[in-house]
């Protein structure tokens, strides 16, 4: 399953492949599944809209990531600075792939293992 976090609750339907749920709930999440299991892929979007819990999710990703190097991340942003966020994701293992929308002036990193 994938999750996609937004910076505002959205009506999802419960037999998806998608989920579509705000940081807040991600990190609930976290708390009953700390490695994420259920999800291949998490995505991050509207990254530039910084909030706590918005970073909190980014660094326990983080830490997700070198314990499941299975699980994929996407970070989406029309305006984030690419050098930050990827430096911060950045390890000896990780690849960093950046998609860059000049219309929508959209930056998407996907990060490897």
């Amino acid at each position: 399953m994938i999750a996609c976090t937004q910076p505002r609750r959205l009506a999802v339907q419960g037999i998806t492949r998608i989920k579509f749920l705000t940081d807040g709930v991600l990190l609930r999440e976290m708390m009953d599944d700390p490695l994420l299991s259920k999800y291949s892929v998490i995505m991050v979007d509207e990254a530039h809209e910084r909030s706590i819990s918005t970073d909190v999710v980014l660094g326990l990703l983080k830490k997700i990531q070198k314990r499941r190097p299975d699980l994929r991340l996407v970070i989406s942003s029309a305006t984030i600075e690419e050098r930050p966020i990827s430096s911060f994701f950045h390890s000896r293992n990780d690849q960093v792939i950046f998609w860059c929308f000049l219309l929508d002036k959209m930056i998407l990193m996907l990060l490897f293992n």
